[in-house]
């Protein structure tokens, strides 16, 4: 199986999901909104998560086909509340 993790504060690396060739696709994808993306950066890829998934729903081609996790902060953290409403919004 291929896995792959995305920062959400990178932008790039999430718009490549939806260029993968059809042998290379991941089986798997995390979204980490955790320790993959600086404290002065938790705003914006929640952002940019929440745009990418907006994105894949109006584009007239098939979204890419995953299992997908979105890694969140931890409780103790005052990053995990806005975590956990981002993703209820997402879905």
């Amino acid at each position: 199986p291929l896995h792959a993790l995305r920062p959400a504060s990178n932008t790039r690396a999430l718009e490549k999901l939806s260029k993968f060739t059809f042998g290379m696709k991941p089986d798997s994808v995390m979204y980490d909104l955790e320790d993959g993306v600086g404290p002065a950066s938790k705003e914006e890829a929640r952002y940019n998560l929440r745009q990418f998934f907006r994105n894949q729903k109006e584009k007239d081609r098939n979204p890419p086909r995953h299992f997908g996790l979105i890694r969140v902060n931890r409780m103790d953290t005052p990053w995990f509340e806005k975590d956990t409403a981002a993703v209820v919004e997402f879905f």
